[in-house]
């Protein structure tokens, strides 16, 4: 659950719907699906899936593998916009040592992360594991550490995205999913519509 639904959409909705309860979960994507799969779920924000028939699929945003750091960090000085790349750019020699926190490699954005270190040959200070990217975001915003995942709307959090100089950027699509032979309320139309609109 990205801050920016906890900013501006559920508010929204609890606005308009104050009886209905929303439950979330943070999942992997795979998961998430599984959980649609046998009626767990009434939706699911994915990226990576399969689009298998029986679903409908609704893009939400873009996402790309980005450096998470404070908006206070140095390195943000140190960043140069430039064509190609998604965010400001930084040379990957400034990541060494620094402190990390990071998301386990079973998720995507673990194992892109880890890959990418490995492969540039940057050396980190991992100094916390989380599971999921909401809680990543808190720990950088606390001054824990910088983070690497696919990046989502940071809303009024204090984090600020950056590229890596040589890097590819994977781009991937989040979709929000739902079985086709739902019957969606009025409320779940809504909810869908503010988050679709959001993006």
């Amino acid at each position: 659950i990205s801050s920016e639904m906890l900013e501006k959409i559920f508010p929204a909705f609890s606005a308009r719907y104050p009886d209905i309860r929303i439950y979330g979960k943070a999942d992997t994507s795979r998961r998430q699906m599984m959980a649609l799969h046998n009626g767990d779920l009434d939706f699911a924000l994915v990226t990576n899936v399969e689009r298998v028939p029986g679903y409908q699929y609704l893009p939400v945003g873009k996402s790309w593998l980005a450096l998470a750091v404070r908006d206070d960090s140095p390195l943000l000085a140190e960043s140069r916009p430039r064509e190609g790349y998604p965010f400001p750019v930084i040379a990957p020699e400034l990541l060494e040592g620094q402190k990390f926190v990071t998301l386990p490699v079973s998720t995507n954005s673990g194992k892109l992360a880890k890959d990418l270190r490995s492969r540039y040959g940057i050396h980190v200070n991992e100094t916390l594991e989380l599971s999921d990217v909401r809680s990543l975001m808190d720990a950088v915003e606390c001054g824990l550490g910088k983070a690497m995942f696919m990046s989502i709307p940071a809303g009024a959090k204090r984090i600020r995205y950056l590229s890596i100089d040589g890097a590819e950027a994977p781009e991937q699509m989040t979709e929000l999913v739902f079985r086709s032979n739902q019957t969606l309320s009025e409320g779940m139309r809504y909810l869908i519509s503010l988050i679709t609109a959001c993006q």
